[in-house]
């Protein structure tokens, strides 16, 4: 982190509980804001508040495919904000309520019912989709985005 603005971004995008459990869902997959909404049992403009909080801090990306919009985790650029976040992700995972929500993501995107987007295969891990064959600029767009987990995880 080169300056405080950015610091303070990072622990303000931290701060929340409901991001934090926003956060814990998008490292294990890319989402919607529905689902997300479904999961965590809050309103659409409520997750879009924190989904903006966590963009603007540098933790959370978008694509859009037709009328979705789909989240995923960014590795931080930054040595220091990583080893914040490694430790922050170290404790989610022995978090019950955080694990109770990658659970709950789970059993929402088995419900055929729900008519759920198929995410890109080609960002982050998914917890139940089935892998496809990539195209070309999806593999290149792997790469790029596994060359960043490694970084995130150095």
């Amino acid at each position: 982190m080169n300056n405080i603005s950015e610091c303070k971004a990072l622990f303000s995008a931290l701060a929340d509980e409901t991001r934090l459990r926003i956060l814990n869902l998008l490292i294990h997959a890319e989402i919607c804001v529905n689902l997300l909404m479904m999961v965590l049992n809050e309103n659409q403009p409520k997750i879009s508040r924190h989904l903006l909080v966590l963009k603007k801090a540098g933790l959370v990306d978008n694509r859009r495919d037709g009328k979705w919009i789909h989240y995923r985790f960014v590795s931080p650029k930054d040595e220091y904000a990583r080893n914040i976040l490694n430790s922050l992700i170290n404790w989610m995972n022995h978090s019950e309520k955080m694990q109770k929500d990658i659970q709950k993501l789970q059993e929402l995107r088995l419900k055929p019912e729900l008519r759920l987007p198929k995410p890109n295969i080609s960002d982050t891990a998914y917890i139940l989709n089935q892998p496809q064959k990539p195209s070309l600029l999806d593999k290149n767009k792997s790469q790029d985005k596994r060359r960043d987990l490694e970084i995130f995880l150095l």
